[in-house]
């Protein structure tokens, strides 16, 4: 066989074989699960997902939510706005229903948020110019 017509091959036997890791049963699980996701978060949050980033930062102490605008978007801002300073307040009160909505209750952290007493977790809110973030 030629090297030219092994290389090919070789090509064709990787194309194939990604093509068949991509369509594996777990692609489609996980595919499936973001879907669950975006329907669930569509009935708690009232900016569009779709227009919308957000961004997850774990940190020593806890972590940092942030949701901002793809484009510039004056009205998703205002939404992104209203409903993470609710969040937060939410959060601080022990209150952490929304996320359990739409994730589960296995979200990993969650047990240990609820043991918390009410009012010794520090949640602050604050605005980013095309978003917010819960700190």
């Amino acid at each position: 066989m030629e090297r030219s017509s092994a290389t090919v091959i070789v090509a064709w036997a990787v194309v194939l074989l990604g093509a068949a890791v991509l369509s594996s049963p777990a692609i489609a699980e996980v595919t499936a699960r973001k879907g669950d996701v975006a329907q669930q978060g569509a009935k708690v949050m009232p900016f569009s997902l779709a227009a919308t980033t957000h961004i997850f930062t774990k940190t020593a102490d806890g972590g940092i939510q942030q949701v901002v605008t793809k484009h510039h978007d004056p009205k998703q801002v205002s939404l992104i706005l209203r409903h993470l300073t609710g969040i937060a307040q939410q959060f601080a009160a022990g209150d952490f229903e929304a996320p359990e909505q739409i994730h589960g209750g296995d979200i990993p952290g969650l047990a240990a948020l609820r043991t918390a007493q009410p009012g010794k977790l520090k949640i602050h809110y604050r605005d980013l110019p095309n978003g917010g973030e819960i700190v």
